[in-house]
């Protein structure tokens, strides 16, 4: 620590000391004025009793708590100290009486030893049900409240409602203080100790922001540490009471000491809570009483100088000690600081004025370096509005009763995050900011890493349900365009084309073939398009399409043309490549303004490993093949871009686009094991980079042959099953044209009853294969043990 590092002024020791002097010799509450008790004066007792105090003197024992500070215990000694023994030796003195002293090893053997009548007296004891089965209780001798401590720097009053908004506060774990905050102010959040020696220390170096609990503890622990910058800044509303008990089979003794406590007076109960309870919440000189203390001795201050000159040889005496504790403390104090792992700095008009050296580990430059610099310009730009707000409330004075976190940049101009804490503090007579700083930069990369993983598996998560959804609408809309198509077919074939009518079938059967493309590019978003795929080189289709393109997206748009060189081949129906392009240049070309921009398509060879793959949830590791279509047009904001492949989303204009376009690339891509990445700002264009697996074996598919056969009527009988009527009933017209006699069946259970009802031949069954209550594969099974020659189509 820094050797100005002071705890307290010269002028204060100095106050201090006179004040003490002054109020130890002429305030009238000094027990030098204190009336004198005469042991041998208890009136108060009745003649039994003053007969019982003589005979028993000496015979009563007393079993104190071996270690319960500051209420009772045996020092190092083996000495009895507390409250409860100063009120004991009162007793004493009021009857002229002596109790015998035994020693127990704990309050539970204690309690054990009185209910077997073992001793006869307990001191600081808590009324329950069951300890008043076999003690007698007397009136609560001492209520200790609970208070809220800070550090000094903490200057306004805090209520318990302020607990609330508050972070790193404490509370005696064990005591009833913690479940009454929780029951009665709904406080929860507040951490349990079982070392109030160790969580003083941390609330005097700043390590967390309030205790809560017992004073009495509290005081203790503080003078016995030597902490002098705490102070009680409010009080919780709740007392802990403590009183005497006595066997059961002696009410005389519990009746006495009732009498006896009631003789106490108030200076002297005063006098044992002062000694033993005492954390100032200000410093005295703050206080108006003092004032108005120093003007009542102003009469007598002749006699103070000759008193002080009398004293003066026992003051410097005092001084020298109080020089003598302070070095001490600055030197545990120093050590504390140099040797903390947490990098620890002083900041004063915005310059280093400390650093121990973990903070010099932590930032990778020199103490020089860090002593010519101001703290702010190694704070990371996009934080320096937000740390240099907390620095300016904290100087002013304000409590921050929370960490945060911001970035700082190290020698080299690396990033690390770190946990910002502040303490206002006394620098070399002038204020200053005590930081402690906690790397956490492995923690903050591994949640971020966390939550980008997470948003993957959700929107991952989300376009599987959309696409199971959009596969289900499409798959009803085609049941319905097929029966609209089917029957307009057969119309049109009833009906002469010269006909008005004829024209208007035309014009239905024109609509339902527009139509179908909705369906299909719903399809190809839920991957159950019907596709054929081949093994292709993606620059030769790319080629042959080029020319469609072109116009597609109009003169006034240069599209240039890259392909990759040895580019490794795809498997992949190429109507579908055919899809993609023309869907990613429409969109393109709507995102030029103006119709005068540039377009780029061009195709690679790639390779991802895992490194890469862990960041990205649908890439797995391998060789691929890339198409990517950039562009210069406006680009597109975050939440755009996150919706972009969901079906029927648009930012276009009413009628200008359906929402399929991109949701139908997607469906293509997912159903072709590939990947999306996007890359897009606003006023800075958009990039589409699609990666599909390389293919591992060289070498095209050979063409299937085209083969056109005659359309040929029948006669024979066929069992066409279908759940869907509409379906069913375009089937029925379409093949009984063709000659054939069907038997139509709704369902499977309709169709086993034909069967096994009809007497003639049925030749063919013609099934869907999804239906309800019994797929199309079983049915056949069923309907072959009936009609052992019965052939089979499956349809859907």
């Amino acid at each position: 620590m820094h050797k100005n590092f002071k705890i307290l002024p010269f002028i204060d020791c100095f106050i201090t000391i006179a004040a003490a002097f002054l109020f130890a010799f002429l305030s009238p509450a000094n027990p030098v004025f204190s009336d004198v008790i005469n042991n041998d004066q208890i009136d108060f007792l009745t003649i039994d009793e003053r007969k019982w105090v003589q005979e028993n003197n000496g015979k009563i024992t007393i079993a104190p708590d071996p270690y319960f500070p500051p209420l009772e215990y045996f020092n190092e000694k083996g000495e009895l100290h507390g409250i409860a023994p100063d009120y004991v030796k009162l007793i004493e003195k009021k009857l002229g009486f002596r109790f015998k002293i035994v020693r127990l090893k704990s309050f539970e053997e204690i309690l054990e030893k009185a209910k077997q009548r073992e001793i006869d007296l307990v001191c600081t004891v808590i009324k329950t049900p069951e300890r008043s089965e076999y003690l007698l209780f007397t009136s609560p001798y001492i209520s200790i409240p609970n208070a809220i401590v800070v550090r000094n720097d903490i200057k306004k009053k805090l209520e318990i409602k302020d607990l609330k908004n508050m972070t790193d506060i404490v509370f005696q774990g064990g005591y009833a203080i913690g479940n009454y905050l929780a029951e009665n102010h709904g406080i929860k959040h507040l951490d349990p100790i079982t070392s109030p020696e160790e969580a003083l220390r941390d609330l005097s170096m700043g390590r967390i922001n309030a205790m809560v609990g017992n004073l009495a503890t509290i005081s203790y622990y503080s003078k016995k540490l030597n902490l002098t910058n705490l102070r009680v800044a409010g009080d919780c509303g709740f007392d802990d009471t403590l009183s005497f008990a006595s066997r059961k089979d002696l009410p005389i003794l519990n009746s006495i000491l009732e009498k006896t406590l009631a003789e106490i007076s108030q200076k002297e109960r005063d006098a044992v809570r002062d000694d033993w309870i005492k954390i100032e919440s200000t410093r005295f000189y703050e206080d108006i009483n003092f004032w108005i203390s120093v003007i009542s001795v102003l009469g007598i201050f002749s006699f103070i100088i000759l008193l002080l000159f009398a004293w003066n040889r026992t003051l410097k005496k005092l001084i020298a000690l109080k020089t003598f504790e302070l070095q001490k403390s600055e030197e545990k104090y120093r050590s504390l600081v140099e040797n903390s792992t947490e990098a620890i700095c002083v900041v004063q008009d915005g310059l280093f004025a400390f650093v121990n050296p973990a903070a010099i580990g932590l930032t990778g430059f020199t103490e020089e370096e860090l002593y010519k610099s101001q703290y702010i310009e190694m704070v990371y730009s996009d934080d320096r509005d937000m740390v240099s707000s907390r620095l300016k409330q904290r100087i002013d004075g304000d409590s921050l009763f929370y960490r945060f976190l911001s970035r700082i940049v190290i020698n080299g101009g690396s990033i690390r995050w770190v946990e910002n804490n502040y303490v206002l503090i006394d620098w070399e007579s002038r204020p200053a900011i005590l930081i402690f700083l906690t790397d956490v930069t492995e923690r903050k990369w591994a949640e971020d890493e966390k939550q980008k993983l997470e948003g993957h598996l959700m929107q991952a998560q989300k376009m599987e349900a959309i696409g199971r959804l959009a596969g289900g609408v499409a798959h009803d809309f085609n049941n319905m365009l097929t029966a609209i198509l089917g029957h307009t077919e057969l119309a049109m074939m009833k009906t002469d084309p010269s006909q008005s009518l004829y024209k208007d079938l035309l014009e239905i059967n024109n609509a339902a073939e527009r139509s179908t493309t909705l369906t299909m590019q719903l399809l190809s978003f839920a991957r159950k398009q019907t596709a054929v795929p081949k093994v292709i080189n993606l620059n030769d289709t790319v080629d042959a399409i080029l020319k469609i393109l072109i116009r597609l997206i109009g003169e006034n748009i240069e599209l240039a043309w890259r392909p990759g060189a040895e580019l490794g081949k795809i498997k992949i129906d190429p109507g579908q490549i055919d899809q993609v392009l023309t869907n990613l240049l429409v969109n393109a070309r709507d995102a030029i303004e103006g119709n005068s921009g540039k377009i780029s398509i061009e195709t690679a060879n790639a390779f991802f490993d895992e490194l890469y793959c862990s960041a990205y949830l649908e890439a797995l590791p391998g060789e691929y093949v890339m198409l990517s279509v950039c562009d210069n047009g406006c680009g597109m904001e975050k939440d755009t871009k996150a919706n972009i492949f969901e079906p029927f989303f648009t930012t276009k204009e009413s009628g200008k686009g359906t929402g399929l376009g991109l949701a139908t690339v997607y469906g293509i891509v997912k159903q072709n094991d590939g990947f999306i990445n996007i890359y897009s700002e606003p006023g800075k264009g958009t990039s589409f980079k699609i990666y599909f697996r390389k293919y591992s074996e060289d070498g095209a598919e050979e063409p299937q042959e085209t083969r056109v056969y005659d359309v040929v009527k029948g006669s024979e009988t066929i069992l066409l099953v279908e759940d869907e009527k509409v379906i069913l009933d375009l089937g029925k017209s379409v093949l009984e044209r063709f000659g054939y006699k069907i038997l139509p069946a709704n369902n499977p259970i309709e169709a086993i009853r034909i069967a096994e009802n009809y007497e003639g031949e049925i030749h063919l069954l013609m099934t869907d294969v999804v239906m309800p209550d019994m797929n199309g594969l079983d049915l056949a099974k069923h309907l072959s043990s009936i009609k052992s020659n019965i052939k089979i189509v499956f349809m859907s």
